[in-house]
């Protein structure tokens, strides 16, 4: 686990498993940066290398949660994995966070904290691009497949 200032943004990148003792560490470390600054932070968790987590610290994951939730501006989940970005939006859901979301690259991990958009509009703006891109990935491979038997 390591923690990470750059400007406005803390980074928090945890290893694999996430436990009682890296949530510990994590509050130990992240919670007195986001106290008493004059302007409030992100703070982008990485759970890119995350491949599994004990089920017995949900309670202290969401209470980690929203502890970051009252004194950072906005929070994003970097995760690659299903379940692993699963376990972030229960915590986001559990934590009743509207200023946070899941992000499955950096890039969207950035454009969420860079935007004001709301979690429901920019998840509707990400879902429309997508099919938009289905779309045209299905019209340009239709005309091929057409006449093929």
């Amino acid at each position: 686990m390591r923690i990470t200032r750059q400007g406005p943004r803390v980074t928090v990148c945890l290893d694999d498993p996430v436990d009682a003792r890296s949530i510990s560490e994590i509050e130990r470390l992240l919670l007195p940066q986001l106290v008493g600054q004059g302007s409030r932070l992100d703070v982008l968790i990485d759970l890119q290398a995350v491949r599994s987590f004990d089920f017995e610290v949900r309670a202290a994951l969401i209470a980690l949660h929203r502890s970051i939730a009252k004194q950072a501006r906005r929070s994003v989940y970097l995760a690659t994995r299903a379940h692993i970005r699963g376990l972030a939006l229960w915590l986001i859901h559990g934590a009743e966070d509207p200023a946070s979301s899941v992000a499955m690259t950096l890039a969207q991990a950035e454009a969420w904290l860079s935007q004001g958009k709301d979690r429901v509009g920019w998840a509707l703006e990400r879902a429309e691009s997508a099919l938009a891109a289905i779309a045209d990935t299905s019209t340009r491979t239709s005309g091929r497949t057409r006449g093929r038997t």
